[in-house]
């Protein structure tokens, strides 16, 4: 399993890689590696390997800057030279893997200014090629894209009104769908597919509460495809951003990573980083690495 950098709460964006073996976490050092900001990555099942990709600039709407793409090949980093790539986004994006067209997709969040714009993007093991999106306005599509129960894509939204509650789209291949289902998280702090349960794992929350408030109030979701059940999390998961979320084929199991909390609130202990592993069970989360 591998993680790839991550920017602290208090400190300088990370473009260090990590291995997981099961038991401990060993660094991967490799001076020619990726260093992009707002990484996205997943594992590309068509292809047998994993994808990286990210923003060659911090901040996307000063200038604009293709994207890296990266592979994880025979236990080390190699770049990707694509003909065509998207250009740098912001933190709003999300990528999956489309098994229904053996495709990775990224779901690219593009700041305009003081505005933003969706693209997709579709990457077939050599090049990314841009999807055409229908012309819809900004808060009336999925804000997150992942993969869905039945092997296709799912986006994850708000519904806009003031209780910002969650909408689930689906992607026809040319439209955003919005599916009948209720409990949808309207804020989502990391994703994941099972394939075992053919789940999709939410990390969030029902509403879009900023999770600085307390008390934090996170929870598991699953989605079946038919309809979402949701489990509270921990205590000392509650409230966490931008943690880790993927599915570890070594044990089996999800896997949750690190992630921050905190951001100066008065009533919360100082902004803090968390560096701990824990593994999904059948009587939820267990802590398996400090």
């Amino acid at each position: 399993m591998i993680l790839y950098g991550g920017e602290s709460v208090q400190g300088p964006v990370l473009f260090d890689t990590w291995v997981w073996d099961g038991r401990t976490w060993s660094e991967h050092r490799q001076p020619s590696g990726p260093r992009v900001y707002w990484p996205l990555m997943t594992f590309d099942s068509g292809h047998d390997q994993i994808v990286l990709t990210g923003s060659t600039i911090y901040d996307p709407s000063r200038a604009t800057a293709a994207t890296q793409t990266w592979l994880w090949h025979s236990g080390s980093w190699q770049q990707a030279h694509p003909t065509t790539a998207p250009n740098s986004y912001s933190v709003d994006s999300s990528i999956a893997y489309d098994a229904s067209n053996h495709r990775v997709v990224l779901y690219a969040d593009i700041p305009k200014g003081y505005m933003a714009a969706h693209e997709m993007w579709s990457w077939d093991g050599t090049n990314w090629t841009r999807v055409s999106l229908p012309p819809v306005v900004y808060y009336a599509a999925p804000r997150w894209i992942a993969p869905g129960p039945d092997g296709d894509i799912v986006g994850l939204g708000k519904n806009g009104q003031p209780d910002q509650k969650g909408v689930l789209y689906k992607w026809t291949g040319q439209d955003w769908k919005v599916l009948d289902v209720t409990g949808t998280p309207g804020s989502v702090r990391a994703d994941a597919y099972d394939p075992v349960h053919r789940h999709l794992v939410v990390i969030g929350s029902a509403s879009a509460e900023i999770p600085d408030l307390p008390p934090p109030s996170d929870s598991t979701f699953t989605f079946d495809g038919r309809g979402w059940s949701a489990t509270p999390l921990p205590a000392e998961l509650r409230g966490r951003v931008n943690p880790a979320l993927t599915w570890y084929g070594g044990a089996c199991t999800l896997v949750l990573w690190g992630g921050s909390q905190g951001h100066g609130n008065a009533n919360l202990p100082p902004p803090q980083n968390y560096t701990d592993t824990w593994y999904a069970s059948e009587k939820g989360w267990v802590n398996v690495a400090q």
